[in-house]
């Protein structure tokens, strides 16, 4: 990363607290930690799959993440012994619904990999925190004030301002 990339990408951050509303006196260090370890692990695994699974169908690729995912949620439900299932009709259909919307979403991430690249790919899933709160104005009727709507509108301009240098 040259350092105006690393400037872009703090102005994205920076977006992205203001429009989220982010506190310093509010954060937690170990929520911190936890998004940066998420994030580490998120690129890795683009990466990853871009270079050692080149070619390989993102159906596949899906397949892989959806069954390892699936066997790492089992064997820590059974070694805590914790799970709780949906107690109604609406409780299954959410968790059906789920299920298939992460398969989609999981797809889509592969597919987008392999089209337009990793970074490309990455700026899309960083309109996920914009796209919901916009949603979230539309349909739960949140009132997004002028700093919120400042931020996202910074952190895309430094979204877009990257990807315009490649």
């Amino acid at each position: 990363m040259t350092p105006r990339g690393i400037a872009a990408a703090l102005a994205a951050v920076a977006g992205l607290a203001m429009m989220i509303g982010a506190h310093p006196a509010g954060l937690a260090a170990l929520g911190i930690m936890a998004a940066i370890g998420a994030a580490i692990c998120r690129v890795a695994m683009l990466l990853i799959t871009r270079s050692g699974l080149a070619g390989t169908d993102p159906r596949l690729i899906t397949w892989y993440s959806l069954v390892s995912s699936t066997i790492l949620f089992t064997a820590f439900a059974l070694a805590t012994w914790n799970w709780q299932p949906p107690a109604g009709a609406l409780g299954w259909f959410a968790l059906v619904g789920l299920g298939v919307a992460t398969t989609v979403g999981i797809l889509a991430v592969y597919v987008s990999t392999v089209r337009i690249e990793p970074f490309r790919s990455a700026l899309f899933m960083n309109l996920e925190p914009l796209l919901t709160a916009i949603g979230s104005a539309i349909f739960l009727g949140e009132v997004l004030n002028a700093l919120q709507v400042l931020g996202g509108a910074s952190m895309l301009a430094a979204l877009v301002a990257f990807q315009m240098r490649r």
